[in-house]
């Protein structure tokens, strides 16, 4: 986790929304500008941008862009994959042209190929809208990392026409995008998915989140996925199937107005990495581990897991949970018992 915008979220009070909380089974126990007159920047495809105090404008693959009056806008087009090293440097993200960008406005049909949807968004720290986001083609698309990272003044976005049935990862796709009052996913195949790592971390908008129709079969890192969400309520995991995780490090580290997490069928057998996982959800009151296997988590991964839990009443454990020194509970009791604080 990035510690340093760990700093930047603000705590927020919220009133707790119960979605998807009905299906729980019942637990029991436990801006300054940066514009200089011009700069010259070659792309990684080749393209020369010319970066000036009014206009900005380049092209990347087939897809024009322009920055004016503080929209970026990007013509119809293409952008291919870059089959070796890393994906495209977009111009519009770097330290000079991403303060001027307040709306982005999609002019065409946009085809975004294999890794290209890598930060195509990323650090638009003042836009506020992206128009016609229904206009990207992302039905090729295998990488879609950091996509809409830190773009933490948008306020809304549409996601119904995104194809995600090729994507492998997912790493920071929302991450920071504290405006984001709701995110919409319920369309989203992820069944090829193997990389969740804080994909929505630092929206501290957010008061309930339903991931319900997710296919994590594949997926081995979990790690921040839902930390630092200080204003969440509710996450509606569904059957998250978990069998192939081996980090969730932090995974709802931070949220400290999340009520419940229904985590009684998680398959941790592969996981090695419980460090921090519910640290400072104050708000929870229960928590049922019965399901939790922790026969592969490493020495000193289990560090701080339950720390600041300060409401935490009821707590299941199961028979293959074990809890050490460092775990957090201020009261630790007898291991492989079903607790009642």
């Amino acid at each position: 986790m990035n510690q340093v915008k760990r700093a930047l979220v603000m705590a927020g009070a919220a009133l707790f929304g119960a979605v998807c909380f009905a299906s729980f089974p019942t637990v029991t126990h436990a801006e300054s500008t940066v514009s200089p007159p011009t700069v010259r920047a070659t792309e990684p495809l080749g393209q020369t941008s010319e970066v000036s105090q009014d206009i900005s404008s380049g092209e990347v693959g087939t897809v024009r862009w322009s920055i004016e009056d503080g929209t970026l806008k990007l013509s119809g087009g293409e952008i291919p994959t870059t089959s070796q090293g890393p994906a495209v440097s977009y111009p519009w993200s770097s330290d000079a042209l991403y303060p001027l960008v307040t709306s982005v406005d999609i002019e065409g049909p946009i085809k975004l190929n294999g890794n290209a949807p890598v930060d195509f968004f990323f650090k638009l720290v003042n836009a506020t809208n992206i128009k016609n986001l229904s206009d990207l083609d992302t039905s090729d698309a295998t990488d879609m990392d950091s996509m809409f990272e830190d773009d933490n003044s948008l306020t809304s976005i549409d996601l119904s026409n995104f194809k995600t049935n090729k994507v492998i990862s997912m790493d920071s796709m929302f991450s920071g995008d504290s405006a984001l009052k709701s995110i919409d996913v319920s369309k989203f195949d992820t069944s090829q998915v193997k990389n969740m790592i804080e994909m929505f971390s630092l929206d501290s908008s957010l008061t309930t989140l339903d991931v319900s129709n997710f296919d994590t079969s594949l997926v081995n890192n979990m790690a921040d996925m839902f930390s630092d969400e200080t204003n969440i309520t509710s996450i509606c995991l569904g059957r998250f199937d978990t069998h192939s995780v081996t980090d969730m490090d932090s995974m709802f580290y931070a949220d400290p107005n999340l009520k419940a997490i229904n985590v009684s069928h998680f398959d941790t057998s592969k996981v090695t990495s419980m460090d921090s996982m519910f640290n400072e959800d104050e708000s929870l009151s229960s928590l049922d581990l019965s399901s939790f296997d922790m026969a592969n988590v490493e020495e000193g991964y289990l560090e701080n897991m339950l720390a600041g839990t300060t409401n935490l009443t009821r707590l299941v454990l199961g028979p293959k949970v074990r809890l050490e020194e460092g775990v957090g509970l201020e009261s630790p009791k007898k291991l492989f018992s079903i607790f009642d604080f």
